[in-house]
């Protein structure tokens, strides 16, 4: 498999391509990994036990908990993921003593670096919580009711945070795509193929110009969708801001190349991730993948599969009767990949057919990661 990218364009703000020679569950791990796995720069608020914003004063109409969750939803424009950001603290401390409503907004956030004892330039500040590029307003967190007497003050907030590293799999508000989707590429030789049989059927039937061109769009609307080419997809993605389009892509493929090289290690220095399978199926085995799903089990599955399996493929030994994930419940941080030889086979053939297949998606997602590298 020579995975191909192939029609590269950005256009506000959304990045579009066609991925082609790669199976279904290649693509599919490339957009679970954009929308709930890449590690970024976050404010974590739940839960309590690893609260990091701590509210000092609240005389707003929002109670903590809002507060923390609208915080919680703030992108941090930090793309370095490995910088000391234990150094930093944010803190937020804006009174209303006007007599109009005000608000506090990330313009208002202060950042200061714990090794030097001083605060961060407003240049560098605005980097990390820009302002919106079209509206050039910032986020706004709360709003502040002004004071209504000499006797009553404004209302205030006052707080501070420190940053931590977190993912949308653990909290959807630290999510770096507002839109990661895919679709079968459109074969437009087969869907030109069915459009001119329709036409002509329609015409031996006497239908009006005017019908033939309506049942024509009518079959594009559903029916002409389903002709798509084999192993190409169309992708779609837009970033929420912390990430470019290109590094989404990028760190999404080294997230799984990561879980790869876990996948291999762990297998082959821990035997009874390997059980012997209970069920019909001869000489069969269950392997375990401890806190990984779809993403990774589809991939390792459609290796073996193809490698091992698959009837029709000549690239196939097809020394297996049986190749299939599994999950038995979304809530169970467990799945199981089940594996059925011909032959009665030592578990140190199969860790070296896991090992393979692992290796052999290895290259994949490392041709991928360089179809999307971004060159300074």
């Amino acid at each position: 498999m020579d995975p191909k990218v192939k029609h590269l364009t950005e256009e506000n703000d959304v990045m579009s391509f066609t991925m082609s020679n790669v199976n279904v569950s290649i693509a599919n791990a490339l957009r679970r990994i954009i929308l709930s796995e890449i590690p970024c720069v976050v404010f974590k608020t739940t839960p309590y036990e690893e609260n990091k914003v701590n509210i000092e004063i609240n005389t707003t109409r929002l109670n903590n908990e809002l507060l923390k969750q609208r915080i919680s939803c703030v992108p941090i424009h930090i793309s370095d993921t490995g910088a000391p950001i234990e150094n930093y603290t944010i803190e937020i401390n804006k009174l209303n003593d006007s007599d109009v409503i005000d608000y506090v907004t990330t313009g208002d956030i202060k950042i200061k670096d714990s090794t030097t004892d001083k605060y961060l330039s407003e240049a560098a500040v605005k980097e990390i919580f820009p302002p919106d590029q079209l509206t050039n307003d910032y986020i706004d967190i709360a709003r502040l009711r002004p004071k209504i007497s000499s006797d009553s003050p404004g209302e205030q907030l006052k707080l501070t945070a420190k940053l931590e590293i977190g993912t949308a799999k653990q909290d959807g508000c630290f999510n770096v795509a507002s839109a990661c989707a895919y679709a079968g590429t459109p074969d437009t030789e087969k869907i030109a193929d069915e459009l001119s049989s329709l036409e002509k059927v329609l015409k031996d039937k006497g239908e009006t110009k005017d019908n033939i061109e309506f049942e024509k769009k009518d079959w594009m609307l559903l029916k002409g969708q389903t002709f798509t080419k084999k192993d190409s997809f169309d992708f779609k993605i837009e970033t929420v801001g912390q990430f470019t389009n290109m590094d989404l892509l990028y760190r999404a493929c080294h997230v799984m190349l990561k879980k790869l090289e876990k996948f291999k290690s762990d297998i082959s220095s821990n035997h009874e991730l390997i059980i012997n399978s209970e069920n019909t199926i001869p000489n069969c085995f269950d392997i375990k993948l401890i806190n990984e799903g779809y993403t990774l089990g589809k991939a390792i599955e459609y290796v073996l599969y193809a490698k091992h399996y698959d009837r029709q493929s000549s690239d196939s030994d097809k020394r297996l009767t049986f190749c299939g994930f599994r999950k038995p419940h979304p809530h169970i941080d467990e799945s199981i990949i089940r594996i059925g030889f011909k032959q009665p086979t030592e578990k140190s053939i199969l860790i070296e057919l896991l090992v393979s297949a692992a290796s052999k998606l290895e290259v994949i997602f490392n041709n991928i990661a360089n179809d999307f590298q971004q060159t300074e």
